[in-house]
């Protein structure tokens, strides 16, 4: 998907909210080798999520299984085991990449598994309705809701951005992980998804 300005500005007032105003020191997971798309290039002066971030000092460490851009190429498909991964973020950012990862469950265990306690995810992705073609799965913001009070997540903010009208709809989230609790089973995370996750 890419990192249009829109995006970006919704990372940073996230970030701000949670009281992550100054970045130095911070942990932050990228989600995808993300580049920036040509509405934030010229106020980023970077070519990619990492060279952006980084700049910002965040300790910016990014997942991708094409391992491009200095990414991890791990498969968000499979269990992250790697305990200098676990419970070592204070910001996961999931801006278009999670619609792609068929095995949906083990994707979200994996971000659960990744953020530290009091950490945040920000979610950026495909509304149910929007961007045809695009990706595995479209989400709700219902299914963010019925997430959280399973995994004790605080709903720190949410909003629909579309840049390109009806088409372009991404439920955006921003969530705190108030508890480092297991991730819920997979009955039960199915059955949320089934009801608020709409496949291709």
């Amino acid at each position: 998907m890419g990192l249009q300005l829109e995006y970006i500005n919704f990372i940073n007032e996230t970030c701000a909210l949670a009281g992550f105003q100054r970045a130095t020191g911070l942990k932050m997971c990228e989600l995808g080798n993300q580049q920036i798309r040509k509405s934030a290039a010229r106020i980023t002066k970077a070519k990619t999520g990492k060279e952006y971030f980084s700049s910002l000092g965040y300790d910016h460490t990014s997942i991708d299984r094409n391992g491009l851009d200095g990414a991890l190429p791990l498969d968000l498909c499979e269990p992250i085991q790697d305990p200098e991964l676990i419970d070592q973020f204070d910001v996961l950012t999931n801006s278009g990449t999670s619609e792609h990862v068929e095995e949906e469950y083990e994707c979200f265990k994996n971000l659960h598994s990744l953020v530290k306690q009091n950490g945040i995810f920000i979610h950026l992705n495909p509304k149910t309705g929007s961007w045809p073609r695009h990706g595995l799965y479209y989400y709700t913001f219902d299914f963010h809701h019925r997430l959280a009070s399973q995994c004790d997540y605080e709903i720190l903010r949410e909003s629909d951005i579309a840049l390109k009208g009806d088409q372009s709809h991404l439920v955006c989230v921003g969530l705190r992980k108030r508890a480092s609790n297991p991730f819920i089973s997979r009955a039960e995370f199915e059955k949320i998804a089934l009801a608020t996750i709409f496949r291709a």
